[in-house]
């Protein structure tokens, strides 16, 4: 029971389509719920995105290796959720300002010609994008340079 103030955002997942509909802007504390109105099992899970790293990169190691790579900072993840079922996040946790995240379902599908890919490889996954931080820089004081007397 963390007593740290925290905003929610509300994420569906439906075949194949992981839509969020206000994606966190604020480097602050944010929990997830996840609605799953699909057939099938989904989850949610974010990680933090490296610079200049197309989301669709991470889905592939994904899809290769079968964990997210260290390179992108796993966060959390809801789920797995039944078909029908709402779950949330258990504590928030903090997003950074000005920095990328993907959000994504790692699921892979159990039957059928996509046997074994990722429900993110079919399209559910999405990235967003936190504000640059408006709190004002710290005012940086040049130091001075004492000139030592000489001769010492």
């Amino acid at each position: 029971s963390s007593s740290v103030p925290f905003t929610t955002a509300a994420v569906t997942a439906r075949e194949w389509e992981l839509h969020m509909e206000e994606p966190p802007a604020t480097g602050e504390f944010w929990s997830f719920v996840l609605t799953n109105e699909g057939r099938e099992l989904h989850e949610f899970g974010i990680a933090a995105l490296p610079p200049d790293t197309p989301a669709e990169d991470i889905v592939a190691q994904v899809r290769a290796t079968g964990e997210i790579p260290p390179t992108a900072d796993p966060l959390a993840v809801v789920g797995p959720v039944e078909p029908g079922r709402t779950m949330q996040l258990d504590s928030p946790i903090p997003l950074e300002w000005n920095r990328r995240y993907i959000f994504a379902c790692f699921l892979r599908v159990e039957e059928g010609p996509d046997r074994g890919r990722l429900h993110a490889e079919l399209g559910m996954f999405g990235e967003f994008r936190t504000m640059p931080d408006p709190s004002p820089s710290p005012t940086v004081f040049p130091t001075l340079e004492t000139p030592s007397p000489a001769g010492t």
